[in-house]
């Protein structure tokens, strides 16, 4: 369930507790094998979902989510890195009433303040990004797109989090995730664990024939006008 007020440590303690790694492609051509990295399947998931939010209202755009998925991952490997996504597996007969507590939260109540909002209410985006919810098969979309794009899956026995810290001390490799209990276990060969919301992305300009240029070619550009400030209307004494 998590250690109470880790992640906030981590957060206010990270420049003395972390360091920086930066992967570009200068670097990647540079190596020879790709560098592992070890990718908490949900963590993932719900960080993308939730980044890229997609039309959810009727059940989920599963095909746009796996496009996002198969870029990500493209992209990892543009850097010269080998992801391996781990899954959660069966859950113990313990965690059954935390987990049907998640479902309630996370589903069943949203669901119906859904359909107990008036039409025009729900429809207004900023509603429906508050009470967003995730859809079902989220998780089969994921794998699924993966499984395509030719990158590891393993699903764990129980939780994801031993089987992804042993996989990484396997590996030698880091953990993405955003679960904060990656800071605390530990084993050899694990190089540690990356924040999921603490990375930065930087885009390169496009250049070559795909880049557009746009010139001014004797047009001026056009400026807001102001409008004409209404008159008060006369009130009646």
């Amino acid at each position: 369930m998590g250690v109470h007020g880790l992640s906030s440590y981590l957060y206010d303690k990270q420049r003395t507790l972390s360091s920086t790694v930066q992967f570009g492609l200068d670097q990647a051509s540079a190596e020879s094998d790709p560098t592992p990295i070890v990718v908490d399947a949900w963590s993932f998931i719900y960080k993308l979902f939730f980044e890229e939010p997609h039309p959810w209202v009727y059940g989920g755009e599963y095909e746009l989510f796996a496009r996002d998925v198969v870029s990500i991952v493209q992209a990892w490997k543009m850097l010269h890195l080998k992801p391996y996504f781990v899954f959660d597996g069966a859950q113990p007969k313990l965690k059954f009433p935390e987990m049907v507590r998640r479902v309630q939260e996370s589903r069943i109540l949203p669901a119906n303040l859904f359909f107990h909002t008036s039409s025009s209410r729900r429809n207004e985006p900023t509603w429906l990004d508050d009470h967003c919810i995730i859809p079902p098969l989220i998780a089969g979309a994921c794998a699924s797109a993966l499984v395509e794009a030719g990158v590891p899956c393993i699903w764990a026995d129980g939780e994801a989090d031993q089987k992804c810290v042993e996989l990484a001390g396997r590996l030698n490799a880091w953990v993405f995730s955003a679960d904060s209990d990656f800071a605390i276990l530990n084993v050899e060969g694990y190089k540690g664990y990356a924040q999921m919301d603490q990375m930065l992305w930087e885009y390169l300009p496009v250049t070559g024939p795909d880049a557009t240029t746009e010139s001014d070619d004797g047009w001026e550009q056009a400026g807001r006008t102001k409008g004409k400030k209404k008159k008060p209307l006369p009130t009646e004494g």
